[in-house]
């Protein structure tokens, strides 16, 4: 529910910041810096595996450091450069089928449907599938055809909003227990 709230927020002020044609640009890499780095937490948290823990700390250690090159050194005051982005949907893609898999192959878990992060990961799964091609090509067709550009954003409108819906349906159904590991039911064999 805080990230939620927290990019409500940032929607919103962005939001207003465009209509007064003031520059929303910080406010938007801070928000993808946060939003990179709290999925991260989210699937370190979840998983028991210490190679994915491992690989889930490397990954957010390079995503800040590609995050302050991006934003200090290649980000432009009036020109939003995704390539942070990208690289943090690319990787959190990865993770979240890696956490969709467990949860659906290697039984880990009683009850996926009634486990939060279950939701969680098809969620960002969905979006940051959706918003890879947007990412790829939004720097060149800014600068070849800004139109385009601006109305491709319909693409990251959309894939946030299924993020969103699946936030919420795993808030809602979640269940305490469902973070047990399954065992199995000897009634079953007999």
């Amino acid at each position: 529910m805080l990230y939620l709230t927290f990019n409500l927020v940032v929607e919103f002020i962005a939001g207003i910041a465009f209509y007064y044609k003031l520059n929303n640009i910080v406010l938007y890499n801070i928000d993808i810096l946060i939003e990179g780095l709290t999925f991260c937490y989210a699937l370190y948290y979840l998983h028991r595996s210490s190679l994915i823990k491992r690989l889930l700390k490397i990954t957010a250690t390079a995503f800040i450091l590609f995050w302050v090159a991006d934003f200090f050194f290649i980000q432009k005051e009036y020109e939003f450069n995704t390539y942070s982005y990208l690289l943090s949907s690319i990787v959190l893609s990865g993770f979240s089928l890696t956490t969709i898999y467990i949860f659906v192959f290697e039984k880990t878990f009683k009850d996926p449907f009634h486990n939060f992060f279950f939701w969680l990961s098809i969620g960002i799964l969905f979006c940051d599938l959706g918003n890879v091609p947007y990412l790829m090509f939004y720097n060149i067709l800014f600068q070849k055809a800004i139109l385009i550009a601006y109305s491709l954003t319909i693409i990251s409108q959309m894939v946030n909003t299924i993020l969103y819906i699946m936030i919420i349906i795993g808030i809602l159904y979640q269940r305490p227990q469902s973070n047990e590991i399954a065992k199995p039911n000897l009634n079953s064999f007999l």
